[in-house]
């Protein structure tokens, strides 16, 4: 189930405050704070921030309103497999190219003051898909759309959001006005990527920070953890991928997306690590038994583990107004799955249900 959330009228809290005794960030909106694509796009944000789950972007919010609705968006959390991406066909059309390395053009039926968004998803690889938007005149042509798109360099592309989206769009349409809010969800790798509101292919209506001019992740927390951090790191190993499918490099980006939710929106630090807590002691011992040096990194995770705790606890009293005793329940959770989520180890057995996020319900 999507989530919903109403939207009101133009008056909102357009900048960083507490939120159910929050003290920690909250999303700001920098530009236009009178266009109603970008307080209805700030609402939004705001819904995906304080909700408890890990991605911004999954499930996509949409605007529960009499004239805006959400006529462009993606379609899962995961779209690896390309057509990643649901329309409206009242707004836009599906067309399929001729040319097959493109799966899909959606094209926008009405144009709006002179201008057509066209929304175009592209075959890359295993990935996903590549996704592109571009405001087109009003009398550009299919055709001439099409032979431009096949006989034009990825580079060259005056794409509304660049090139090489691996994110589609979510598309905002107000009925009222036939208008279009064009919002980048920004890349699904990089932790609370602001988003951006577009009407044409210019300077942006708005854009809304999630950080509130502040840090993101480990640059907010204290020495003892980003010592411990960085020993897990380490224990890695030092190559950047690990093969062809990426093994050590996905590792290294989830904990970089952990890490930025345990910090920043910890009531969202929900998603399981592969393993239990033991087959990950047992594998960091089997990988600690094969040097001096691992062994010397093992050592120093063990030493700093309960410092990191107490660090972290002290954290989330300060930065969210937790009493002492949930600050400590909190970061005895956080820092098993944060400590879990940095490897994968052979498992020959289903592993059991991870532990409740014990995060206070009413502080977010």
């Amino acid at each position: 189930m999507r989530s919903r959330v109403a939207v009101t009228a133009v008056v909102f809290v357009l900048g960083a405050g507490a939120q159910n005794g929050t003290a920690g960030p909250n999303p700001v909106l920098l530009g236009d704070q009178e266009d109603q694509r970008c307080t209805t796009a700030f609402e939004l944000a705001q819904e995906a921030f304080h909700r408890a789950a890990p991605n911004l972007f999954w499930p996509v919010v949409r605007p529960d309103h009499p004239t805006i609705k959400a006529a462009l968006y993606r379609n899962g959390r995961d779209i690896s497999g390309g057509d990643g991406i649901i329309h409206d066909p009242e707004v836009f059309e599906r067309i399929e190219p001729e040319d097959a390395g493109y799966r899909a053009v959606y094209w926008q039926r009405k144009a709006a003051s002179n201008l057509r968004l066209v929304v175009v998803d592209q075959r890359h690889n295993w990935q996903g898909d590549w996704y592109y938007s571009f405001f087109l005149p009003e009398d550009r042509s299919k055709r001439s759309f099409f032979s431009w798109l096949s006989e034009t360099p990825q580079e060259a592309y005056s794409s509304a959001l660049g090139v090489n989206q691996w994110n589609p769009p979510l598309v905002l349409f107000d009925a009222k006005g036939s208008s279009i809010g064009l919002i980048d969800l920004g890349h699904p790798a990089r932790p609370l990527h602001p988003w951006t509101v577009f009407e044409a292919q210019s300077a942006p209506l708005c854009t809304i920070d999630f950080l509130g001019g502040g840090a993101v992740g480990l640059d907010r927390l204290p020495r003892p953890v980003q010592r411990i951090a960085k020993l897990l790191d380490e224990a890695l190993g030092s190559e950047l991928n690990g093969g062809t499918l990426n093994p050590v490099g996905r590792l290294r980006a989830n904990m970089i997306k952990r890490w930025a939710t345990a910090t920043n929106r910890p009531w969202a630090l929900v998603s399981p690590p592969y393993n239990t807590r033991a087959e990950v002691d047992t594998g960091l011992e089997a990988w600690a038994d094969v040097t001096p040096s691992r062994a010397k990194v093992q050592r120093e995770i063990q030493k700093l583990y309960k410092p990191a705790e107490e660090a972290l606890a002290e954290y989330y009293a300060a930065e969210f107004s937790l009493d002492p005793a949930s600050a400590a329940e909190f970061s005895e959770y956080a820092m098993d799955i944060l400590y879990r989520g940095h490897f994968v180890f052979r498992r020959d057995k289903p592993r059991g249900p991870d532990p409740v996020s014990p995060w206070p319900q009413d502080v977010r």
